[in-house]
């Protein structure tokens, strides 16, 4: 049986690119976050928050962005 991880990814392997990571709702202070960025929050997932920096995943285009805080 092939690997289904593997399997799942192949199309992604083929074209040099990661898979997306899955993002989560902002709070209400990461949102403000966005919007002080001219983002709608609504559409942004975020998938990283640390002390410095937060990365956020557009929920239709998948495009990537980093907002230092």
């Amino acid at each position: 049986m092939p690997n289904l991880r593997s399997a799942m990814y192949a199309h992604t392997a083929q074209r040099g690119e990661m898979p997306v990571k899955h993002g989560k709702n902002p709070t209400r202070r990461q949102k403000e976050l966005i919007k002080a960025r001219r983002l709608n929050p609504d559409s942004w997932m975020v998938t990283k928050d640390t002390p410095t920096e937060m990365e956020i995943v557009h929920r239709i285009t998948d495009s990537v962005r980093v907002i230092r805080k």
